[in-house]
């Protein structure tokens, strides 16, 4: 189940200003291979296709803290003009506002289309929000429950090498009270020698006090010794068996989590698509001698063909493209050594092909539709041109003719502004020989005398006025004609 974060937005191929588009998306830290950025390229609001082969897209982002990408696109759909671009995860871990702009060049030419900007945020996730401290008190690996445990058998040996030292302790306290008591019994002894004829009974009396004495406290320092090594013994016992139980408390967590995540075996993934889609070397695969109309073979194919049967051209070698959903085909030929594309189409439930049809492309527009633009011409004979209708705000034309031909049909625009002209019938003007098969001719307007201006053009380019009598210099001619030929 695929869990990406898709922004999906119209690129716009237009000359015409383009503010810039915020996309209202917002991405997070943790987003890591999710985060989308989609986009739609059209023309004129159709969808552009944007082929592989001839076609590189890329997209730079600049985020406000000043880190910048420079990454090239993924072309999703070529027919619909998608592309697309995952946001890597290091630039993730910039939070803030991000501008960018997607950039689109033609193979091999130094043709680029730069399209609108856009902008989008970053956000921080509460993951990510965790202090340092707080995370390293997590058990997420099996390295850090080996350390917990390494801490706590140290806690133990340390906790027994104690037990130890409590027993020297006592020792030493008990070599301490001998001492004292020898050194007590010392005294005693001189003192009585001292006082051994008056006190005689005392110092017995008193004899038999320290003696009881020494006894007592030898008996409390057994016991104090006893019961030192018997807590030490019951601390370390109860030590072991808190890190025995955690073990065994952790091993089984670790077991669950296997249990409870499903893990993916190698029986799980049998039926998995395995059809391949690119040479072992990432190039296209090859087919050859192969039927391009085949209405048997039952799976697609995106690759080149060699030897082929069945071409809409004398080629029979080139890319080949086909699409089949039960039953139903769609074939695509585009010919090794030429700029074209056909394609053909098989229906399931008459069984048959539609036939192959190319697809028109800018060459064949090209071929089918030629303008010469307006081309200005000189007068002739006195006559002077471009004279009228030039005050300012009125935009008067000049002497000009223009051939248009479309689907094999001709057709010439002529535009006359003059003056000055003095004899009737007279050639004004030579345009280029066999500029029109059959000679035309139009009246034209005049603020001359009240009568019939008719201007001539014939095969040979001489263009001609019959003006009527009383016509003066100082009136002008000026008219546009349009003339099928």
């Amino acid at each position: 189940m695929s869990i990406t974060k898709i922004s999906k937005s119209v690129m716009e191929v237009t000359a015409e200003y383009q503010k810039l588009s915020d996309l209202n998306v917002a991405f997070y830290n943790q987003d890591i291979n999710t985060a989308i950025l989609q986009f739609n390229v059209t023309r004129n609001d159709a969808p552009v296709p944007l082929g592989k082969s001839n076609v590189d897209g890329y997209i730079v982002l600049l985020h406000e803290d000043g880190s910048r990408i420079q990454d090239n696109l993924v072309i999703e759909d070529e027919e619909h003009g998608v592309i697309q671009y995952t946001i890597p995860g290091e630039f993730l871990k910039h939070t803030g506002k991000v501008l960018g702009q997607v950039y689109i060049a033609v193979k091999g030419r130094e043709d680029t289309a730069v399209m609108r900007k856009i902008s989008f945020d970053i956000k921080q996730d509460l993951m990510t929000a965790f202090s340092a401290a707080v995370k390293l008190e997590y058990i997420k690996t099996f390295d850090d429950l080996q350390t917990q445990i390494k801490q706590r058998v140290e806690a133990i040996e340390e906790a027994i090498a104690n037990g130890e030292d409590y027993v020297a302790q006592m020792i030493e306290t008990l070599d301490t009270g001998k001492k004292e008591i020898d050194a007590t019994v010392s005294k005693a002894n001189t003192d009585i020698n001292k006082v051994a004829t008056d006190a005689n009974n005392s110092v017995t009396a008193a004899a038999d006090t320290a003696t009881k004495d020494i006894a007592s406290k030898a008996t409390k320092a057994t016991t104090d010794i006893d019961k030192a090594v018997s807590d030490g013994q019951k601390k370390i016992t109860d030590t072991s068996n808190t890190a025995v139980a955690t073990v065994t408390a952790k091993a089984k967590e670790v077991t669950d989590t296997i249990v409870n995540n499903q893990v993916v075996k190698i029986t799980d993934v049998v039926n998995y698509q395995k059809q391949k889609v690119t040479a072992d070397d990432g190039a296209s695969l090859t087919l050859s001698q192969y039927d391009l109309l085949n209405a048997e073979d039952t799976k697609n194919f995106d690759g080149y063909v060699t030897s082929a049967s069945n071409a809409p051209t004398s080629l029979s070698s080139g890319f080949f493209k086909r699409k089949i959903r039960t039953g139903y085909i769609e074939v695509f030929f585009s010919p090794y050594s030429e700029n074209s594309m056909y394609r053909n189409a098989y229906h399931f439930g008459n069984k048959k092909w539609f036939g192959w049809e190319k697809i028109v492309n800018k060459s064949d527009l090209d071929k089918l539709i030629s303008d010469t633009g307006w081309i200005s011409y000189s007068t002739v004979n006195g006559v002077l041109a471009n004279t009228a209708f030039k005050e300012s705000g009125e935009n008067g034309y000049n002497c000009a003719y223009r051939k248009i031909t479309s689907n094999g049909i001709a057709r010439l625009l002529l535009r006359v502004n003059i003056s000055n002209i003095t004899t009737e019938s007279a050639i004004f003007a030579n345009l280029p020989n066999n500029i029109v098969v059959n000679s035309q001719t139009g009246v034209a307007r005049t603020n001359g005398a009240n009568q019939k201006t008719v201007v001539t053009l014939r095969p040979s380019g001489d263009l001609s006025i019959n003006v009527p009598s009383g016509f003066t210099a100082n009136a002008y001619v000026y008219q546009q004609f349009d003339w099928t030929l």
